[in-house]
């Protein structure tokens, strides 16, 4: 089932859970800065949950409603949540789209905006069909290719640049593999990255530590590269499906501090 809130609904459930921030969401509206914008946002949120029965009289208490608990929990879970899964897809700003997981114990909360400018919610049953879920945003396919290479940084980019320039032949002989493999890694590395997932962990909604891959090429032969940490002038290669997703989502979630 999928819960679609207006921004102002949603600003007053986060209040309600006292949240001062969401990880992945820069709205302002859902955090007004100052008193009066507080007043009415916080009023007309609380209007329209009460018009969509999210927010319902309680009987033999005048004046007195009772939120949905499970609206609620929702949204503690979203504010409380231990990572968050960031998936973005569009090679430019303007046209990136962004879809939020956010786990929180055995809970995955998927978030989103809609087309409307109201944000919509849905409940992951488990880790298996989160991974479904992102490889279905980035439209890759399952892939049998075990392949995973490991180049510095310079040599890198060295090859994105001719790769860029049509330059296949030199591309191939700095990444020094041959055959289908390589040739499907330089030709999706000829253009812009055209994904991004990003993993961080939180405390207290804040943001305490992350790592980040991009997603090149698409249809059967999409890659994507990544650092092992922060410090690393190390970048590693993958075909970029369901089962490298799954593995490397467990890595990264492995490797943050306990």
């Amino acid at each position: 089932m999928t819960i679609e809130l207006s921004k102002e609904e949603f600003a007053y459930l986060l209040a309600a859970v006292e949240a001062t921030s969401l990880i992945g969401v820069e709205d302002p509206k859902l955090f007004p800065a100052d008193a009066r914008s507080r007043k009415t946002i916080y009023r007309k949120g609380r209007e329209q949950l009460e018009a969509n029965g999210w927010l319902t009289p309680l009987e033999d208490h005048q004046d007195e409603h009772e939120l949905n608990a499970d609206l609620f929990h929702l949204t503690a879970a979203v504010a409380e949540a231990s990572y968050v899964l960031g998936t973005s897809v569009g090679a430019t700003k303007k046209g990136r789209r962004w879809l939020l997981h956010y786990l929180a114990g055995e809970h995955i909360i998927e978030l989103w905006l809609t087309q409307a400018k109201s944000y919509a919610f849905r409940v992951v049953p488990d880790r298996e069909s989160l991974i479904e879920r992102v490889a279905e945003v980035l439209e890759v396919d399952h892939s049998t290719n075990a392949v995973t290479l490991t180049l510095d940084e310079k040599t890198f980019k060295k090859i994105v640049n001719l790769a860029s320039k049509g330059q296949e032949k030199q591309a191939s002989e700095l990444l020094e593999t041959n055959g289908k493999v390589g040739s499907s890694i330089i030709q999706a590395l000829s253009g812009k990255a055209r994904a991004q997932i990003s993993l961080v962990q939180a405390s207290v909604g804040e943001i305490q530590v992350g790592r980040r891959a991009s997603v090149y090429g698409t249809g059967k032969a999409p890659w994507m590269v990544w650092r092992e940490d922060e410090e690393s002038e190390q970048l590693n290669i993958a075909a970029c499906d369901a089962d490298h997703l799954s593995q490397l989502l467990s890595k990264w979630i492995e490797q943050f501090p306990s």
